[in-house]
């Protein structure tokens, strides 16, 4: 999916980590109140020799994302890093690509 990849994209640029394994660790949060899509940051821990909960904020902090993207806002939430996208801007996609496909 087109959106997961702008958040690998984003991320690949702060860790030492292939588009692949950067993939495995997303998530799907529980509760869509946490984000639409989430990093926990425990597994990085071992391996950036940091807090998973300060991985978390120092990755906020250090990604940048333009608002012409689909993510609206991130978040880090305890040793999570969480991304929120804009509902008007991922619908608008999906009806394109579903328009395109019907040509």
């Amino acid at each position: 999916m087109e959106f997961k990849q702008e958040v690998i994209k984003l991320l690949k640029k702060e860790l030492p980590l292939q588009e692949s394994e950067i993939s495995s660790l997303l998530e799907t949060p529980p509760d869509s109140n946490l984000g639409d899509l989430s990093l926990p940051c425990f597994q990085l821990s071992k391996l950036l020799k940091k807090d998973s909960k300060q991985i978390a904020l120092n990755l906020k902090e250090k990604i940048k994302f333009s608002k012409k993207t689909i993510i609206k806002e991130i978040k880090a939430i305890g040793p999570y890093l969480n991304f929120y996208f804009d509902n008007e801007k991922l619908t608008a996609l999906t009806l394109t690509k579903i328009l395109k496909e019907k040509e």
